[in-house]
């Protein structure tokens, strides 16, 4: 997914993109694991003005991994997905004009189970560069957060690892 927008009035232009990856598959019972989670995908997303009376920029997107699929019997939970985001949004606008960024990455939970191993959390990564010299004012709002790890329901209760956030 990529998203595009632009303006040449002094009118705010606003650009978004949330994809999420898709949940990997539960078992209900038996030996099987659940599926591991899928990893979405995000292209570039840019907004720009430029009209010389400045106008509003407003760019944000971001990708949640999708989570672990849980195992009811004996088997293992799946792992959420891990993302990473690489300056996957930019943007611009003229002198007079605003200049709002936000990028959000969230790794996928890890899936559930009865009696196996619960899955693992996906982890979170963002890298973010930015070189500005024209607008009046600049916004700039990064999220990346892991999600829970898989739970067991009988003893011995666990947890699956945290995953790192960066």
């Amino acid at each position: 997914m990529s998203a595009n927008g632009h303006a040449d009035g002094n009118s705010g232009v606003y650009v978004r993109a949330f994809p999420n990856g898709g949940y990997g598959g539960s078992v209900i019972d038996g030996p099987g694991n659940g599926g591991n989670g899928g990893v979405a995908s995000l292209g570039p997303v840019t907004g720009s003005c430029s009209s010389p009376d400045g106008g509003y920029v407003d760019v944000s997107a971001g990708v949640t991994g999708g989570g672990g699929g849980n195992a009811g019997g004996s088997g293992n939970g799946g792992k959420g997905a891990s993302e990473l985001l690489d300056t996957a949004i930019s943007g611009s606008t003229t002198a007079a004009g605003t200049l709002s960024l936000t990028q959000n990455v969230t790794g996928g939970s890890g899936g559930s189970v009865t009696s196996g191993t619960p899955g693992a959390a996906g982890a979170a990564d963002l890298l973010f560069s930015l070189n500005d010299g024209t607008s009046s004012s600049l916004y700039v709002t990064l999220y990346a957060t892991g999600d829970n790890g898989g739970y067991r329901d009988n003893p011995p209760a666990q947890q699956a690892m945290e995953p790192s956030a960066t």
